[in-house]
């Protein structure tokens, strides 16, 4: 799409109702994918590959219906980024597990994999009266981080940006901490073709956000608080806010940093193989590549 047209089109779904805005993202995601499916683009064939294992579904049609429902769901999460503190204010958004951020006297880190519309979680960012950084990765065009970032700003002024790509990074993130920021990491990366988590069967390295979330947990002693977002209707979500990871203290500092990797790796595992056509990273996602850095 023309990068003109799609910033219009951004500002005009500002002001439409939101069910419209999320189901023109819908048409316009399974469009996509069905235009990739008939030029049998090598990707479907390995999202076939990995759904089949994930769910056991083996039926080409039924795996063909999870394709189109992951096209929808990521249409969705594009356009739906204009609108996220409407569809908050309109009583879309419910959220589980408050008494788990309840008497928290220190900044937390919060992770998080990229399922449902993801975006959605800044919203726990919110509830705290000291603010949060959101570690983002700007993998889009300048246009759609232009209009992604203006979202995640637009939930308040507790809410702090910070690139991955930015000089300096791991500098900002250790000031930050120090002055009392909540650290918000989508720990599910893919970098170089390979995801990083979760590990769905594979033995995958201690690397990537879901790592550096760890070792700074236990650098500063802070807990880790796992949270994922869940589609529940076309427009209505439920936030799962999960239990506290503490570092635990009768053990040297890297196992340490391995135990809290590891539970997030479980639950990001548990979450994804509930709705892996709602999982952004399916299509890169490649069960038999493997990579050693441990």
């Amino acid at each position: 799409m023309n990068q003109n047209v799609e910033l219009f089109m951004a500002h005009l779904m500002r002001f439409l109702p939101i069910k419209m805005v999320s189901q023109i993202g819908a048409h316009l995601g399974r469009k996509e994918i069905l235009s990739e499916f008939k030029k049998n683009e090598p990707w479907i064939d390995d999202f076939y590959h990995t759904i089949e294992s994930l769910t056991g579904i083996g039926d080409p049609n039924e795996k063909k219906k999870l394709l189109i429902e992951f096209g929808d769901q990521v249409g969705r999460v594009y356009a739906e980024a204009v609108i996220l503190q409407k569809i908050d204010k309109k009583g879309l958004i419910d959220v589980e597990g408050l008494e788990n951020i309840e008497n928290l006297t220190q900044p937390v880190i919060f992770v998080a994999p990229h399922l449902s519309n993801w975006e959605i979680l800044a919203k726990v960012c919110t509830l705290f009266n000291n603010p949060t950084c959101i570690l983002y990765e700007p993998r889009e065009s300048n246009e759609r981080m232009a209009i992604a970032n203006k979202s995640r700003l637009a939930w308040g002024e507790n809410i702090k940006l910070l690139s991955s790509d930015e000089p300096m990074v791991m500098k900002k993130i250790l000031s930050m901490l120090k002055n009392n920021f909540n650290l918000f990491i989508l720990s599910d990366e893919e970098k170089g073709g390979y995801v990083y988590a979760p590990s769905l069967g594979r033995n995958i390295p201690y690397a990537g956000n879901r790592w550096l979330a760890s070792r700074l947990a236990v650098k500063y002693s802070l807990d880790v608080i796992p949270l994922y977002v869940e589609r529940v209707k076309a427009t209505n979500f439920v936030i799962h806010i999960e239990k506290k990871i503490s570092p635990q203290t009768h053990i040297n500092t890297v196992l340490r940093a391995k135990k809290i990797a590891d539970k997030i790796d479980e639950l990001f595992e548990l979450w994804v193989r509930k709705r892996p056509e709602h999982w952004y990273w399916m299509p890169h996602l490649d069960l038999n590549k493997t990579i050693h850095k441990q």
